[in-house]
């Protein structure tokens, strides 16, 4: 029995010694090395540019003014007609360009009703012929009128070429007609001479006429020239004369031509 106990009290013994033996493996104290976090690239914005202008697409319609002035006996006749026949210009997108376009031949209305032509006859004193020449001829009377009538011949996105055609009667012994011609700068918002297409170009269109300076000086005051798709059109002449652009190149501004 004592035997027993004896290698009982050992066994326990050992095991208590093995226990007490076992050592722990010391706590990691390396750090985690972190992941790298997957993000999106940034994205690069193409850079930002001045949107293209729209293409310069003018185009034309008219529009007439009418008037009319009655006899004031009380008859109710005419005696008296007014009309003003101009361009209204349309280009989407250029509000002001098309803006100034319309207020240049809108002038034109103006000018011919306040009589700032080379007949000076106004709206207002037509009126007034008109009412005393009632009087005078009687049932003869037809009544006078005042027309003008302008029209765009060309146009592109420089230039804007037009006649102005007015016609004035006050009774058959006095009847006034007349045309002009007149080019506008688009960008330079005024109405051109003709020593404004270039230095050099009357003495050119002179040579090329085999006329005097002096009447190429009288074309380019009377204005009596205009621009197309094909050259200049003289119409100084009797009979209207086209010169090719080709024929004055190196002369004319190259923003005057059409190509």
């Amino acid at each position: 029995m004592m035997k027993k106990l004896i290698s009982l009290v050992l066994i326990i013994l050992l095991i208590t010694l093995s226990a007490c033996g076992e050592t722990k493996a010391p706590a990691s104290t390396a750090k985690e090395t972190p992941r790298p976090v997957q993000t999106e690239a940034p994205k690069t914005e193409a850079p930002v540019t001045e949107a293209e202008k729209p293409p310069f697409d003018i185009s034309f319609s008219s529009d007439e003014i009418k008037d009319s002035f009655v006899s004031p006996d009380g008859s109710g006749k005419t005696i008296f007609e007014y009309s003003c026949t101009f361009p209204v210009a349309e280009i989407p997108e250029y509000e002001d360009t098309e803006a100034a376009i319309n207020a240049m031949f809108s002038s034109l209305e103006e000018d011919f009703y306040l009589g700032k032509t080379e007949s000076g006859y106004s709206k207002q004193n037509m009126e007034e012929m008109a009412t005393d020449a009632v009087s005078v001829y009687g049932d003869a009377f037809e009544p006078f009128y005042m027309h003008r009538n302008a029209e765009v011949l060309y146009a592109n996105e420089n230039i804007i070429s037009f006649s102005v055609s007015d016609d004035l009667y006050q009774g058959p012994e006095s009847r006034l007609t007349g045309m002009y011609y007149q080019v506008y700068d688009i960008e330079g918002m005024k109405i051109l001479r003709f020593t404004d297409l270039g230095d050099d170009l009357l003495e050119e269109v002179a040579a090329w006429y085999s006329v005097g300076d002096d009447i190429m000086k009288v074309i380019d005051a009377e204005n009596d020239w205009y621009l197309d798709g094909e050259g200049i059109v003289i119409t100084g002449f009797d009979i209207p004369v086209t010169l090719p652009y080709i024929e004055v190149e190196g002369a004319i501004k190259d923003r005057y031509l059409p190509y």
